[in-house]
């Protein structure tokens, strides 16, 4: 029970007990507060969520509304105050009694279960989420690309990526120290999705190399979004230790050909371009 629901069904207890004795209004009374309850934790499980949690929520959901079910006939019998009722018979009683004892117990399985499902969720997360960015990691990275590819391929859409590099980062270490490094990762992770779509996903490749995958995206678009972020990026400064840390960047983008049958090879193109940007002076975006 609900720990906002213990109050008002001892007020009513207390006074169907001690004031007025009807134990039929203390049926009725608790009933609906039962009622009441189930009904807002049913509310609370139909709220979006990973889809693994789906499952578990929606069982314990359906558990809660026979609960509530119960508890409707239990005081509508109470509230009847017929002894001859089919609600009230031998039969309907026992019925009414041994029903809540079986979905007690599975509610209490149904809670581990969701309990175990939220748990295998989150670790999944972690094992895909680089530690200190907050972004996705490369493992992730690879599985985002290959669905990625094989809904371009079947819908026929655009499909781009951009990969980028932080300009002479390893000056930075040297000046800054690792911990100044880590705060110019942190905040370039931040400036990067903040500068995103909804529907587009990065991840962190390693060391100060990041991925962007931008489904749906021609490489124009692709190349309009990554001048964006390179702007972000040109005109960030970093805080560390009283000292300022201005930052730029190097962009490649890549656009899924028709040739295309892996995520690897447009990664690769990606890569080329990245590379083409570093040689032609960087803080600049190449595309190919």
């Amino acid at each position: 029970m609900l720990p906002a629901s213990v109050i008002p069904t001892a007020a009513v207890s207390l006074y169907s007990s001690y004031v007025q004795h009807d134990v039929a209004i203390r049926v009725v009374a608790t009933s609906i507060i039962a009622i009441l309850q189930y009904g807002l934790i049913v509310h609370l499980l139909s709220g979006a969520g990973p889809l693994r949690i789906h499952r578990p929520k929606r069982g314990l959901a359906v558990l809660f509304i026979l609960s509530a079910t119960i508890y409707v006939f239990r005081g509508w019998g109470a509230y009847l105050r017929d002894p001859r009722s089919l609600i009230s018979s031998a039969p309907t009683s026992t019925f009414s009694f041994l029903t809540p004892i079986l979905i007690g117990v599975m509610t209490a399985l149904g809670v581990i279960w969701l309990a175990m499902a939220q748990l295998q969720h989150e670790l999944e997360a972690q094992s895909q989420t680089d530690s200190l960015t907050g972004l996705l990691n490369r493992r992730a990275l690879e599985e985002i690309g290959s669905q990625a590819i094989e809904v371009a391929r079947r819908h026929n859409t655009a499909l781009s990526l951009i990969i980028l590099d932080l300009d002479r980062f390893k000056s930075i270490n040297d000046e800054h120290g690792h911990d100044g490094g880590d705060a110019v990762l942190q905040r370039t992770a931040r400036c990067l999705r903040a500068n995103l779509r909804e529907e587009d996903s990065i991840a962190r490749l390693g060391g100060e190399e990041f991925v962007v995958v931008l489904p749906g995206a021609s490489h124009v678009h692709a190349a309009q979004i990554a001048e964006e972020l390179r702007q972000c990026l040109a005109t960030l400064t970093v805080e560390h230790l009283s000292q300022e840390i201005r930052l730029s960047a190097s962009f490649g983008v890549a656009t899924m050909q028709s040739s295309d049958m892996t995520w690897l090879e447009i990664l690769r193109r990606g890569d080329r371009a990245l590379y083409l940007a570093k040689e032609q002076g960087r803080d600049r975006v190449a595309v190919l």
